[in-house]
């Protein structure tokens, strides 16, 4: 499985982005709610542990951080291309 960086900030919204290796990739999200955060850590197995919960917590907190996903070929293949009409 593929990991992959996600990355967080409260821009007027939580702005997330995805970093492969050194490549920052096309496609970016944008949430009014961190509860959408917590749920793409959770499917991504990054919230294995109590602690990893806090961490994540705590980064939303202070507006802003990011975690290791592992994601699917398909879900890597999703971040990969543009967004639809851009």
């Amino acid at each position: 499985m593929p990991r992959i960086y996600m990355r967080f900030e409260w821009m007027a919204g939580w702005r997330v982005s995805f970093v492969d290796g050194e490549k920052t990739l096309p496609r970016t999200l944008l949430f009014q709610s961190e509860d959408k955060i917590e749920a793409m850590a959770q499917r991504g197995g990054a919230l294995k542990s109590l602690a990893d919960k806090q961490a994540l917590e705590q980064a939303i907190r202070m507006g802003r951080g990011g975690l290791y996903l592992e994601l699917s070929h398909p879900q890597l293949a999703l971040l990969e291309r543009p967004k639809p009409g851009r």
